[in-house]
């Protein structure tokens, strides 16, 4: 059920951004590479400086998590 509240809540952003004709600005960040300490300072760098989205995913994963800045 949480999955679903995030995917609609893009869902209503994105719908948000096209209706502005603005773009949105998603990085992709791999967890854990080269450590957590280093993941997190990327992703605090990605919130503080205007990230809409940040595609967070596992090595050798296939399901992507999403975080919300």
């Amino acid at each position: 059920m949480l999955l679903k509240n995030i995917i609609a809540n893009i869902a209503i952003y994105f719908a948000r951004l096209k209706q502005n004709q603005q773009i949105a600005l998603i990085p992709f960040i791999t967890a854990d590479y080269p450590n957590l300490e280093i993941t997190a300072l990327a992703l605090q760098g990605f919130d503080s400086n205007g990230t809409n989205v940040i595609e967070v995913n596992r090595l050798y994963s296939d399901h992507p998590a999403i975080a919300i800045p």
